[in-house]
């Protein structure tokens, strides 16, 4: 779906404005060229331009180079216990990292999760 400029700038704006959001600029061999957004708070980093991004974030291991156009990696959970969404995806030159907090959304998640198990524990063998 194409959207027109001023869609496609509203959705941003209010995207970065209601999620915490970072990304990452990478060459074409992988390694980082830029960063900003919140980083640190997603617990990445420090980060070191010039060095492979697969050794600054290891859930970036054998993903480049990229054999399609993008790819989504969904509920990674950063050495600091914050949990992201990664989205990777070509560039000219090289490729753009995307990075969303998810935490509040996977914390959610395993209450329900909680919820589910503690309900089949309570329901016993015979209720299989």
């Amino acid at each position: 779906m194409e959207l027109p400029p001023s869609i496609q700038t509203h959705l941003v704006q209010w995207f970065v404005r209601h999620h915490t959001v970072a990304y990452l600029l990478l060459d074409g061999q992988g390694q980082v060229d830029a960063w900003g957004g919140a980083v640190a708070a997603m617990g990445i980093g420090p980060l070191a331009a010039g060095q492979p991004a697969s050794d600054q974030l290891p859930c970036l291991v054998g993903t480049l180079p990229l054999g399609e156009d993008a790819l989504w990696l969904p509920l990674v959970k950063t050495p600091t216990g914050a949990v992201v969404d990664v989205h990777l995806f070509r560039i000219d030159p090289g490729y753009g990292i995307l990075l969303v907090d998810r935490s509040t959304q996977a914390r959610r998640l395993a209450r329900l999760q909680q919820k589910a198990n503690d309900l089949a524990l309570t329901r016993g063998p015979s209720a299989r």
